[in-house]
């Protein structure tokens, strides 16, 4: 479930970060953890096009 989360905010021209898998987190997260998990995920796919971007 989280991994399906990570894949569509890194993924967001296919996915739109849609609600079905936004919402079965709540079950299983609490609010800060789902926020601590979307930063995290923006974060290392911000790395990752910077390398991309320096040829890194």
């Amino acid at each position: 479930m989280a991994l399906a989360w990570a894949e569509s905010l890194v993924n967001i021209h296919y996915s739109y970060a849609p609600d079905h898998l936004f919402n079965p987190l709540k079950q299983h997260f609490t609010d800060t953890e789902i926020s601590d998990l979307t930063i995290a995920v923006s974060l290392m796919s911000a790395f990752n096009r910077l390398a991309i971007g320096l040829r890194q």
